[in-house]
């Protein structure tokens, strides 16, 4: 986590500036959102698959329905 390595706790030391750190957060804000996209381009996907197949199924019901 980038909050805990902002200040040592112990003696108070400072380990990074606050541009440092920001830029660390912006840095873990951009690989978040990065994987999110693609988490929201996977499941278009997925629910296109479905709609598609969804509609195969209910292609082959109503023609096995009508065939009999």
């Amino acid at each position: 986590m980038v909050e805990k390595s902002f200040i040592n706790k112990k003696d108070s030391e400072i380990l990074m500036s606050r541009d440092e750190y920001n830029q660390k957060i912006a840095e873990t804000l951009d690989k978040y959102m990065m994987k999110i996209d693609v988490l929201k381009n996977e499941n278009k996907q997925l629910k296109e698959m479905n709609d598609y197949l969804i509609t195969s199924l209910i292609g082959a019901l109503n023609y096995l329905k009508n065939s009999d």
